[in-house]
């Protein structure tokens, strides 16, 4: 939610609106690189085997 104290203009407001969607592009950058991450390793592992030779886990101890 917006603080809006007295004297705050409306350029103000713009500026931190632009500066949430500068934060919240920067997340969803973020977790798309986590999700591309984690399909990569998931199309890695053949879903048999111990976990002990499990390339995810391998991988994400590195």
């Amino acid at each position: 939610m917006l603080k809006i104290e007295l004297g705050t203009t409306c350029k103000d407001i713009q500026k931190i609106v632009k500066l949430k969607v500068s934060y919240i592009d920067k997340k969803i950058k973020d977790l798309k690189e986590i999700k591309n991450t984690l399909n990569k390793l998931a199309g890695r592992c053949t879903g048999r085997g111990p976990v002990g030779e499990c390339p995810i886990l391998d991988e994400l101890e590195k």
